[in-house]
């Protein structure tokens, strides 16, 4: 009986590792929560601040002095359900800020791995008339709106731009209705994060329904070397108890 209960382990181990399972979560911002321990910096009001749905965390990302040697990452606000206009359970604005950036940081409470799969968005202005909320100088026209996406970002460096996948968004022009459009990020690359910056190169946008593909796996399999070495020293101690 020994010897059958230590070669199955040994056997055990050789197996290759299963593949990893996954469920999608879609994020709505209708069932989740605020992160109440969050407060605002300085006594300023930007609030509200993360927003915890599903397991998962959006933050907002604010980037300040983009492409400057001074440029750092602030405390980012999300805009959710305080814009006029902006219907409860939809994502708040995205909007520009002299030469800030702004935009979402979506990341697991649990630190599992995840891809990115789609999200839903309205671009609401091109450009302001306004001159605190003009676009940044991208390389895109005006006209041709851009999604942006990146796993990270530094602030500090000139070429701000090249540090980001865009993807062409549809704009229909209309600032005074919801116009949703999808953007699938299927093949493009954005799995295996732990977490997912999202922005835009127009001058103010709303992102909601974001979907996510969650790796689940929990019973990690050990390396082939480890394995390897883990079943031979079974193996030797199963014939070891063999000639006792």
């Amino acid at each position: 009986m020994r010897l059958f209960v230590h070669t199955a382990l040994a056997l055990f181990l050789f197996m290759p590792p299963m593949a990893a399972s996954a469920t999608q979560i879609t994020l709505t911002y209708d069932t989740g929560h605020y992160d109440d321990s969050i407060v605002d910096p300085g006594g300023e009001f930007h609030g509200p601040y993360d927003w915890l749905e599903s397991g998962a965390r959006i933050a907002g990302l604010w980037a300040v002095d983009v492409g400057t040697p001074g440029g750092f990452l602030g405390q980012g606000h999300t805009h959710m359900k305080l814009d006029s206009g902006n219907p409860t359970g939809v994502a708040g604005s995205v909007h520009s800020w002299t030469n800030d950036l702004q935009g979402i940081e979506i990341s697991l409470e649990s630190g599992a791995t995840f891809s990115l799969v789609s999200i839903d968005y309205d671009i609401r202005a091109l450009d302001s008339t306004d001159p605190l909320q003009q676009r940044l100088p991208w390389s895109y026209a005006t006209n041709d709106p851009q999604i942006l996406v990146a796993d990270a970002f530094d602030p500090t460096l000139p070429d701000f731009e090249s540090q980001w996948t865009a993807f062409a968004a549809n704009d229909d022009g209309n600032w005074r209705t919801h116009d949703w459009f999808t953007m699938s990020f299927a093949g493009a690359g954005f799995d295996n994060l732990t977490s997912v910056l999202i922005s835009h190169t127009a001058s103010f946008a709303w992102i909601d329904n974001i979907v996510l593909e969650v790796d689940t796996s929990t019973n990690p399999v050990p390396e082939p070397g480890t394995a390897m070495l883990l079943g031979l020293g079974l193996i030797g101690l199963t014939l070891r108890s063999r000639h006792r």
